[in-house]
């Protein structure tokens, strides 16, 4: 089976050994293998799940790994007739490929097969993939179904075990525990415009909040004063006014006489910058002008040179001289002699 296939490859390797442990550990509800010559095409066959219109039928479909698996879903297709899902079509579940972004590498065959069983008896609710045919329908593929063989895998009613019942000691079935619930719950369908019906059941909620206007008519009125009341109730705010005249005049000439310190400081503080201005002129003008740059040769100030050099100058100088005389002198007696 796997000649042609690396076990080098990761999808190869798990899916070698979700076949070993599909042997090691067969289920009554389900069947699944890959085909002999490829590993990432899977047949499998489901139970009908007790309790529903599906009872007693045999549902056989194909399990389409891609070369990313386990990091990317499978497509699913089922090949024969239940009333539930159309036939040769891809299905639209949470576990497909229609929804890569909500696989989970830890989700293997066994949980697409049990998830499948789990999502018979649901309702399409729009899906892509999805049928909603009646009982009487669903019990002509039930009878469809016993009879149906597949090319590559035979009669599917002989590919699952007879299933075991334990009983309790009431002699009632005893309820199985599903270990792959929780992978369970996680998936679901997609149906169109669910986000949508969402958004409108919102919508029609009433509003439970009250409006502000109405809750301020709600309000009850304050009992009215008696006369008396009125009357010693206007005197006292009288007095009050009156006093609060007389505090308002004496804040007013305490700011006043405030604005007036203010201005004076700020007088003073004028003066005081006008003096420091003139000061920094007086001083400017006392400073003494500044230095000349006066240029120094290699050897020095020209003024402070040496006597000694200004000697040792003329005499070389002089010596020079003589010595341009004297060579001179002896070239015009050559000239002559070879002319004369």
């Amino acid at each position: 089976m796997t000649s042609q296939f690396s076990l080098k490859n990761t999808g190869v390797r798990r899916i070698m050994e979700e076949v070993n442990e599909m042997k090691k550990d067969p289920s009554d509800q389900y069947h699944a293998m890959p085909l002999e010559d490829n590993i990432f095409d899977w047949h499998f066959t489901l139970r009908g799940p007790k309790g529903t219109d599906f009872e007693g039928g045999f549902y056989h479909g194909r399990i389409v790994l891609p070369s990313g698996y386990p990091f990317k879903p499978p497509n699913i297709y089922f090949l024969n007739e239940n009333g539930r899902f159309e036939i040769r079509k891809k299905i639209c579940l949470s576990f497909s490929a229609y929804h890569p972004e909500e696989w989970q590498p830890a989700w293997g065959i066994r949980t697409i097969l049990e998830a499948l069983i789990s999502f018979m008896p649901s309702k399409s609710e729009g899906a892509i993939g999805g049928l909603n045919w009646t009982k009487e329908e669903r019990q002509k593929c039930i009878k469809k179904s016993l009879s149906y063989s597949c090319p590559h895998c035979g009669p599917i009613k002989d590919l699952i075990p007879e299933e075991c019942i334990v009983v309790n000691e009431d002699g009632k079935e005893k309820a199985s525990k599903n270990k792959y619930a929780d992978a369970i719950a996680q998936m679901h369908f997609h149906a169109p415009g669910s986000n949508n019906n969402n958004n409108n059941n919102d919508k029609k909620k009433p509003s439970t909040t009250k409006s502000p206007l109405k809750a301020n008519v709600s309000k009850k009125k304050p009992a009215s004063k008696p006369k008396a009341a009125v009357v010693s109730n206007n005197t006292e705010s009288k007095m009050n006014d009156s006093n609060l005249r007389r505090r308002n005049v004496n804040n007013n000439n305490n700011d006043s006489t405030s604005n007036n310190n203010n201005n004076d400081n700020n007088n003073n503080a004028v003066n005081d910058n006008t003096g420091t201005q003139q000061n920094n002129r007086r001083d400017d003008n006392t400073r003494p002008p500044p230095r000349e740059f006066t240029h120094r040769s290699h050897y020095g100030d020209t003024s402070q040179s040496n006597c000694g050099e200004l000697i040792i100058m003329f005499f070389a100088s002089l010596i020079l001289c003589v010595i341009n005389f004297i060579i001179m002198r002896k070239g015009y007696y050559l000239v002559s002699n070879m002319f004369w």
